[in-house]
């Protein structure tokens, strides 16, 4: 909060009079991000759309929202788990509907239905960790990479 303050030139009582906690300050500028995965328009295929939401991920990681939110997550703050949780979760949904959508599709082998879970939770983390091992964000080469190894064995068209 005080980083907040200073950025604003204002006092920590104005941003606390507007936002009472940390939390409330990371929802605002957060929840605007993970709307913007409920607008995306999705074109049927797999792996086209796959790659608009991995890309969508990786964008709001190098907003400023985004990495307020990946410190808030490195924190392990017991006051912000529950709504970093709520973040991820909101963000690995997404990557599930474009799944689920490929399953209904006929995309994916009939068989692997089990396994859609595990790629999306890879293909999330793929996405969010990347930066920490390569000191910078995914290029869509990286994420096509990714993705590519994600659905790997189980997608018709890999």
């Amino acid at each position: 909060m005080d980083a907040v303050s200073r950025a604003a030139h204002v006092s920590r009582t104005t941003v606390y009079r507007r936002w009472p906690s940390k939390t409330a300050l990371l929802v605002e500028v957060v929840e605007p991000l993970l709307d913007h995965y409920d607008e995306l328009v999705f074109e049927g295929d797999l792996h086209t759309d796959a790659f608009t939401l991995m890309g969508a991920i990786r964008n709001n990681i190098a907003r400023p929202e985004g990495r307020a939110m990946f410190e808030a997550a490195a924190s392990r703050s017991a006051t912000l788990d529950e709504t970093v949780r709520r973040f991820e979760t909101r963000t690995i949904d997404a990557l599930r509907r474009v799944v689920s959508s490929a399953l209904e599709h006929g995309q994916l082998l009939a068989d692997d239905a089990a396994d859609a879970n595990l790629a999306v939770l890879l293909a999330f983390h793929g996405v969010v960790s990347w930066e920490q091992t390569h000191e910078s964000i995914p290029s869509d080469d990286d994420l096509r990479q990714i993705l590519r190894l994600v659905l790997a064995g189980f997608s018709k068209t890999t």
